[in-house]
């Protein structure tokens, strides 16, 4: 009898650049989408990799976000809000 081991939760994350052009891959639950891309072979630009300076924001077209961390006490406002 073969005993499985439990597989980890993934999602499927599709990138999709202004230009139309996209790029899909597996993210596993509980890691950022910077890191998961980078596992994949996709480098991202990023600042701070804190979700801070809001250099790597995208716009969620479905599902939900989940925040990872709690929001540093340092940071003026809420970054994923931010339009400039």
């Amino acid at each position: 009898m073969s005993t499985a081991l439990p597989t980890a939760v993934t999602h499927r994350v599709v990138l999709q650049a202004a230009n139309a052009s996209a790029v899909t891959f597996a993210a596993a639950a509980g890691r950022s989408l910077v890191k998961s891309a980078r596992a994949a072979g996709y480098e991202l630009t990023t600042g701070c990799l804190q979700g801070r300076c809001a250099i790597c924001r995208a716009r969620l077209m479905s599902g939900t976000v989940v925040d990872l961390r709690r929001p540093s006490p340092y940071a003026i406002g809420n970054a994923a809000e931010r339009i400039d």
